[in-house]
């Protein structure tokens, strides 16, 4: 999602990134991202000989062949897909592209369900949960996934669950 101004469905205009719903957002991501876990991953990459990346969810996004973007239509039931990007064969089947993880995060199993399904590469052995997130050098809170989590539970300045009041 972009983190751009977005329609709620009361048709008010919502900015995710505004200086209030930044606020909302880190105290959501002060909730339920508990600390950095990308030593520890990198640690158990090593020893456990390519078993963890096997079990890791959404690790990998559907791309056009030709150009690579994720931007693509299915055409019909027999998964025929057209690029929406660029002027490729009409028809042309996605690849998977592994998504580059570059930070792993401890976070609590509530939030770890709603990174899966918004597509967010995932790990777990039932007792922990990481996320692997695909942006760094930011805050968590102004990662689009987050504006995503943020606008789905109405929690921003203006929504029915409001947090900045």
């Amino acid at each position: 999602m972009n983190n751009s101004t977005i329609k709620s469905t009361a048709l008010k205009a919502i900015d995710p990134d505004s200086s209030v719903n930044q606020r909302i957002k880190g105290q959501l991501v002060s909730r339920h991202v508990k600390q950095c876990f990308s030593s520890t991953v990198e640690e158990l990459t090593v020893y456990k000989d390519g078993y963890f990346w096997d079990s890791v969810e959404n690790l990998y996004n559907d791309v056009c062949p030709h150009c690579g973007d994720d931007d693509f239509s299915l055409i019909s039931e027999d998964d025929y897909y057209a690029c929406n990007q660029c002027d490729c064969d009409t028809f042309a089947e996605p690849e998977m592209e592994p998504k580059e993880i570059l930070e792993w995060w401890l976070v609590d199993e509530w939030f770890y369900n709603r990174l899966r399904d918004l597509g967010e590469a995932v790990w777990t052995n039932g007792e922990i949960y990481l996320w692997g997130r695909t942006t760094s050098g930011q805050a968590i809170s102004l990662d689009g996934v987050i504006s995503s989590i943020a606008l789905e539970m109405e929690i921003l300045g203006g929504q029915k669950n409001d947090w900045s009041v």
